[in-house]
Protein backbone atom coordinates (compact mmCIF):
# COMPACT_ATOMS: atom_id res chain seq x y z
CA UNK A 1 0.00 0.00 0.00
CA UNK A 2 1.58 3.61 -0.88
CA UNK A 3 -0.47 6.76 -0.51
CA UNK A 4 -0.84 9.03 -3.41
CA UNK A 5 -2.52 12.43 -2.07
CA UNK A 6 -1.60 14.39 0.56
CA UNK A 7 -3.76 14.42 3.54
CA UNK A 8 -6.16 16.76 4.19
CA UNK A 9 -6.82 18.33 7.67
CA UNK A 10 -10.10 20.58 7.62
CA UNK A 11 -10.41 23.75 9.55
CA UNK A 12 -11.48 21.96 12.84
CA UNK A 13 -8.61 19.19 12.22
CA UNK A 14 -11.38 16.31 12.74
CA UNK A 15 -11.80 15.05 8.99
CA UNK A 16 -8.72 12.90 7.56
CA UNK A 17 -8.73 11.40 4.44
CA UNK A 18 -6.23 10.05 2.10
CA UNK A 19 -6.28 8.06 -1.25
CA UNK A 20 -4.58 4.58 -1.40
CA UNK A 21 -3.73 1.95 -3.54
CA UNK A 22 -4.05 -0.93 -2.26
CA UNK A 23 -2.58 -4.08 -3.92
CA UNK A 24 -3.86 -7.85 -2.65
CA UNK A 25 -0.82 -10.50 -2.79
CA UNK A 26 -3.38 -13.49 -2.25
CA UNK A 27 -6.45 -13.48 -5.15
CA UNK A 28 -8.14 -15.31 -1.93
CA UNK A 29 -8.56 -11.58 -0.40
CA UNK A 30 -10.66 -10.08 -2.88
CA UNK A 31 -12.82 -12.99 -3.60
CA UNK A 32 -15.88 -11.25 -1.43
CA UNK A 33 -14.97 -7.46 -2.67
CA UNK A 34 -17.34 -5.30 -5.06
CA UNK A 35 -17.36 -2.34 -6.23
CA UNK A 36 -18.50 0.19 -3.79
CA UNK A 37 -17.67 -1.26 -0.29
CA UNK A 38 -16.06 0.50 1.90
CA UNK A 39 -13.55 -0.76 4.84
CA UNK A 40 -11.63 0.61 7.80
CA UNK A 41 -7.45 0.21 6.79
CA UNK A 42 -5.16 0.55 9.83
CA UNK A 43 -2.20 2.19 7.80
CA UNK A 44 1.44 0.56 10.00
CA UNK A 45 4.55 2.75 9.10
CA UNK A 46 7.81 1.75 9.56
CA UNK A 47 9.90 4.18 11.03
CA UNK A 48 13.78 4.50 10.92
CA UNK A 49 16.02 4.87 14.01
CA UNK A 50 17.62 7.54 15.35
CA UNK A 51 15.79 10.05 13.13
CA UNK A 52 13.62 13.17 13.87
CA UNK A 53 9.96 12.62 13.97
CA UNK A 54 7.93 15.43 14.65
CA UNK A 55 3.54 16.17 14.60
CA UNK A 56 2.42 16.31 10.81
CA UNK A 57 0.54 19.55 11.90
CA UNK A 58 4.14 21.61 12.43
CA UNK A 59 4.64 21.10 8.74
CA UNK A 60 3.18 24.17 6.53
CA UNK A 61 2.79 24.15 2.53
CA UNK A 62 5.96 23.46 0.58
CA UNK A 63 7.48 20.99 3.27
CA UNK A 64 8.83 23.96 6.06
CA UNK A 65 9.18 23.95 9.14
CA UNK A 66 9.78 26.64 12.08
CA UNK A 67 13.24 26.80 13.75
CA UNK A 68 14.53 28.75 16.02
CA UNK A 69 17.58 29.88 15.34
CA UNK A 70 19.49 31.12 18.68
CA UNK A 71 22.73 32.41 17.04
CA UNK A 72 19.88 35.24 15.68
CA UNK A 73 17.47 34.72 17.99
CA UNK A 74 14.85 34.39 15.94
CA UNK A 75 12.16 31.69 13.93
CA UNK A 76 12.31 31.30 10.67
CA UNK A 77 11.23 28.54 8.26
CA UNK A 78 13.27 26.09 6.60
CA UNK A 79 12.59 23.54 3.56
CA UNK A 80 13.09 19.95 4.82
CA UNK A 81 13.59 16.98 3.20
CA UNK A 82 11.13 14.05 5.12
CA UNK A 83 10.17 10.48 5.23
CA UNK A 84 7.37 8.12 6.31
CA UNK A 85 4.68 10.48 7.23
CA UNK A 86 1.35 9.36 9.09
CA UNK A 87 -1.34 11.51 10.58
CA UNK A 88 0.74 12.33 14.06
CA UNK A 89 4.21 12.26 12.90
CA UNK A 90 6.74 12.96 10.27
CA UNK A 91 10.25 11.76 9.87
CA UNK A 92 12.50 14.71 8.98
CA UNK A 93 15.40 13.35 6.93
CA UNK A 94 17.04 16.50 6.49
CA UNK A 95 17.11 20.64 5.83
CA UNK A 96 17.03 21.41 9.81
CA UNK A 97 20.55 22.32 10.28
CA UNK A 98 22.06 25.26 8.15
CA UNK A 99 25.48 25.21 7.03
CA UNK A 100 26.92 28.84 8.33
CA UNK A 101 29.65 30.22 6.66
CA UNK A 102 31.43 33.01 8.55
CA UNK A 103 34.75 34.51 7.00
CA UNK A 104 36.39 36.71 9.17
CA UNK A 105 38.34 40.30 8.18
CA UNK A 106 41.72 39.63 6.20
CA UNK A 107 40.79 35.73 6.08
CA UNK A 108 42.12 33.88 2.97
CA UNK A 109 40.17 31.09 1.72
CA UNK A 110 40.07 29.02 -1.15
CA UNK A 111 37.15 27.02 -2.34
CA UNK A 112 37.08 23.74 -3.46
CA UNK A 113 35.43 20.87 -5.24
CA UNK A 114 34.08 19.39 -8.12
CA UNK A 115 31.78 20.40 -11.52
CA UNK A 116 28.36 21.23 -10.55
CA UNK A 117 29.24 21.36 -6.62
CA UNK A 118 28.38 24.56 -5.91
CA UNK A 119 31.59 26.60 -6.05
CA UNK A 120 30.49 29.29 -8.47
CA UNK A 121 26.72 29.83 -6.77
CA UNK A 122 28.63 30.36 -3.42
CA UNK A 123 31.07 32.97 -4.73
CA UNK A 124 27.68 34.71 -6.67
CA UNK A 125 26.13 34.39 -3.18
CA UNK A 126 29.00 35.71 -1.36
CA UNK A 127 29.61 39.02 -4.44
CA UNK A 128 25.58 39.94 -4.32
CA UNK A 129 24.82 38.67 -7.80
CA UNK A 130 22.60 36.10 -6.34
CA UNK A 131 20.13 35.63 -3.48
CA UNK A 132 20.42 32.92 -1.16
CA UNK A 133 16.91 30.40 -1.90
CA UNK A 134 17.21 31.02 2.30
CA UNK A 135 19.05 32.19 5.21
CA UNK A 136 20.56 34.87 5.37
CA UNK A 137 23.84 36.64 3.85
CA UNK A 138 25.39 39.53 6.02
CA UNK A 139 28.15 41.72 5.06
CA UNK A 140 29.87 43.59 8.10
CA UNK A 141 26.81 42.86 9.62
CA UNK A 142 24.32 43.99 8.03
CA UNK A 143 21.75 42.24 6.25
CA UNK A 144 21.56 42.09 2.13
CA UNK A 145 18.67 39.36 1.72
CA UNK A 146 16.05 42.15 1.78
CA UNK A 147 18.00 44.45 0.25
CA UNK A 148 16.53 46.43 -3.43
CA UNK A 149 19.06 45.84 -6.64
CA UNK A 150 20.07 49.15 -6.35
CA UNK A 151 21.29 49.31 -2.82
CA UNK A 152 22.79 45.63 -3.60
CA UNK A 153 24.80 47.15 -6.59
CA UNK A 154 25.61 50.43 -4.16
CA UNK A 155 27.47 47.21 -1.86
CA UNK A 156 29.31 45.79 -4.62
CA UNK A 157 30.39 48.57 -5.66
CA UNK A 158 32.42 49.89 -2.50
CA UNK A 159 32.95 46.50 -0.24
CA UNK A 160 33.10 43.85 -2.90
CA UNK A 161 36.35 43.27 -6.15
CA UNK A 162 35.65 40.77 -8.65
CA UNK A 163 38.38 38.73 -10.35
CA UNK A 164 36.82 36.29 -13.01
CA UNK A 165 38.71 33.42 -15.16
CA UNK A 166 38.20 34.86 -18.25
CA UNK A 167 39.38 38.66 -17.45
CA UNK A 168 36.07 41.01 -18.77
CA UNK A 169 38.21 43.67 -20.04
CA UNK A 170 36.30 45.79 -22.13
CA UNK A 171 38.52 45.50 -25.35
CA UNK A 172 38.50 49.39 -26.57
CA UNK A 173 39.50 50.26 -23.28
CA UNK A 174 43.43 50.73 -22.27
CA UNK A 175 44.57 49.32 -19.53
CA UNK A 176 44.55 52.55 -17.14
CA UNK A 177 40.81 52.84 -18.42
CA UNK A 178 39.74 49.56 -17.78
CA UNK A 179 41.53 50.20 -14.27
CA UNK A 180 39.59 52.90 -13.46
CA UNK A 181 35.97 51.84 -15.07
CA UNK A 182 34.69 51.06 -11.51
CA UNK A 183 35.74 54.66 -10.51
CA UNK A 184 33.71 56.07 -13.69
CA UNK A 185 30.84 54.55 -13.11
CA UNK A 186 31.01 55.33 -9.62
CA UNK A 187 31.08 59.01 -10.40
CA UNK A 188 34.22 59.87 -9.14
CA UNK A 189 36.26 62.80 -10.46
CA UNK A 190 38.92 62.62 -13.15
CA UNK A 191 41.43 63.53 -11.16
CA UNK A 192 40.82 61.37 -8.55
CA UNK A 193 40.62 58.50 -10.94
CA UNK A 194 44.15 59.43 -12.36
CA UNK A 195 45.68 59.53 -8.83
CA UNK A 196 44.61 55.86 -8.21
CA UNK A 197 45.61 54.49 -11.34
CA UNK A 198 48.78 56.36 -11.08
CA UNK A 199 49.52 55.09 -7.29
CA UNK A 200 48.11 51.59 -7.80
CA UNK A 201 50.19 48.49 -6.72
CA UNK A 202 53.59 48.34 -8.30
CA UNK A 203 53.20 44.94 -8.22
CA UNK A 204 50.67 45.05 -10.92
CA UNK A 205 53.83 45.66 -13.05
CA UNK A 206 51.54 47.53 -15.87
CA UNK A 207 54.09 51.00 -15.88
CA UNK A 208 55.15 50.36 -19.33
CA UNK A 209 51.72 48.93 -20.66
CA UNK A 210 49.32 51.48 -19.18
CA UNK A 211 48.00 52.64 -22.74
CA UNK A 212 48.35 49.13 -24.03
CA UNK A 213 44.32 47.29 -25.27
CA UNK A 214 43.76 44.24 -23.76
CA UNK A 215 44.46 42.42 -27.31
CA UNK A 216 48.03 43.91 -26.77
CA UNK A 217 48.45 41.94 -23.42
CA UNK A 218 49.60 38.90 -22.18
CA UNK A 219 47.66 36.60 -20.21
CA UNK A 220 49.25 37.38 -17.58
CA UNK A 221 48.95 40.98 -17.83
CA UNK A 222 45.56 41.54 -18.50
CA UNK A 223 44.88 39.36 -15.37
CA UNK A 224 46.80 41.70 -13.43
CA UNK A 225 44.85 44.72 -15.25
CA UNK A 226 41.58 42.74 -13.88
CA UNK A 227 43.32 42.97 -10.36
CA UNK A 228 43.57 46.40 -10.66
CA UNK A 229 39.97 46.75 -11.51
CA UNK A 230 38.94 45.13 -8.70
CA UNK A 231 41.20 46.90 -6.24
CA UNK A 232 40.90 49.97 -7.50
CA UNK A 233 37.61 51.20 -5.23
CA UNK A 234 39.44 49.86 -2.20
CA UNK A 235 37.13 47.32 -1.33
CA UNK A 236 37.39 44.92 1.30
CA UNK A 237 36.30 41.76 -0.39
CA UNK A 238 38.32 39.79 -3.19
CA UNK A 239 36.35 37.30 -4.85
CA UNK A 240 38.74 35.20 -7.63
CA UNK A 241 36.93 32.78 -9.41
CA UNK A 242 39.38 30.36 -11.58
CA UNK A 243 42.04 33.26 -11.53
CA UNK A 244 44.71 31.16 -13.32
CA UNK A 245 42.06 29.01 -15.76
CA UNK A 246 43.42 30.66 -18.40
CA UNK A 247 47.51 31.22 -17.75
CA UNK A 248 50.30 29.39 -18.34
CA UNK A 249 51.86 27.63 -15.01
CA UNK A 250 54.43 30.85 -14.69
CA UNK A 251 51.67 33.67 -15.13
CA UNK A 252 49.54 31.73 -12.61
CA UNK A 253 52.15 31.84 -10.18
CA UNK A 254 52.29 35.60 -10.45
CA UNK A 255 49.36 36.19 -10.02
CA UNK A 256 48.41 33.90 -7.12
CA UNK A 257 51.58 35.86 -5.62
CA UNK A 258 49.78 39.13 -6.19
CA UNK A 259 46.48 38.30 -5.03
CA UNK A 260 48.20 37.06 -1.66
CA UNK A 261 50.00 39.87 -1.13
CA UNK A 262 46.89 42.07 -1.41
CA UNK A 263 45.60 39.88 1.42
CA UNK A 264 48.52 40.21 3.01
CA UNK A 265 47.80 44.17 3.20
CA UNK A 266 44.32 43.70 5.07
CA UNK A 267 42.20 42.31 1.64
CA UNK A 268 39.91 39.50 2.34
CA UNK A 269 40.77 36.95 0.09
CA UNK A 270 38.32 34.15 -1.16
CA UNK A 271 39.76 32.02 -4.33
CA UNK A 272 37.57 29.21 -6.37
CA UNK A 273 39.58 26.65 -7.70
CA UNK A 274 39.84 23.14 -9.20
CA UNK A 275 43.75 23.11 -8.53
CA UNK A 276 44.54 21.75 -5.37
CA UNK A 277 47.53 23.06 -5.36
CA UNK A 278 46.55 26.59 -5.30
CA UNK A 279 43.90 25.68 -3.04
CA UNK A 280 46.19 23.85 -0.36
CA UNK A 281 48.09 27.78 -0.46
CA UNK A 282 44.85 29.21 1.51
CA UNK A 283 45.31 29.39 5.58
CA UNK A 284 41.29 27.93 5.15
CA UNK A 285 39.97 25.56 2.80
CA UNK A 286 36.47 24.47 1.90
CA UNK A 287 35.21 21.47 0.01
CA UNK A 288 31.97 21.87 -1.89
CA UNK A 289 29.92 18.82 -2.73
CA UNK A 290 26.23 18.62 -3.66
CA UNK A 291 26.01 22.22 -3.43
CA UNK A 292 26.41 21.53 0.31
CA UNK A 293 29.71 22.31 2.47
CA UNK A 294 31.36 19.22 2.72
CA UNK A 295 34.42 20.01 5.14
CA UNK A 296 35.99 23.68 6.80
CA UNK A 297 39.64 23.28 7.20
CA UNK A 298 40.52 26.23 8.68
CA UNK A 299 44.07 27.66 9.85
CA UNK A 300 46.31 26.25 7.60
CA UNK A 301 49.32 28.38 7.30
CA UNK A 302 50.57 29.52 3.57
CA UNK A 303 52.24 26.76 1.68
Amino acid sequence: MRRVADYVLDAEKQARTVDVEVEFLDPDDIRDLLAGYSADVEIILDVRKDTLRVPSEALVEGNRVFVFDAGQHRLEQREVKTGVANWDHTEILGGLSQGDLHIDDGDYVSVMGPSGSGKSTLLNVLGLLDRPTRGEYRIDGQPTTDLGEEQRAALRRDHIGFVFQAFHLVPRLSAAENIALPMVLAGIAPAERERRVDEGPASLDLSNRAHHRPGQLSGGQRQRVAIGRAIVMRPGLLLADEPTGNLDQHSGQEVIALLEQLNGEGITLVVVTHDAAIGRRARRRIHMLDEHIHRDEPDHAPA
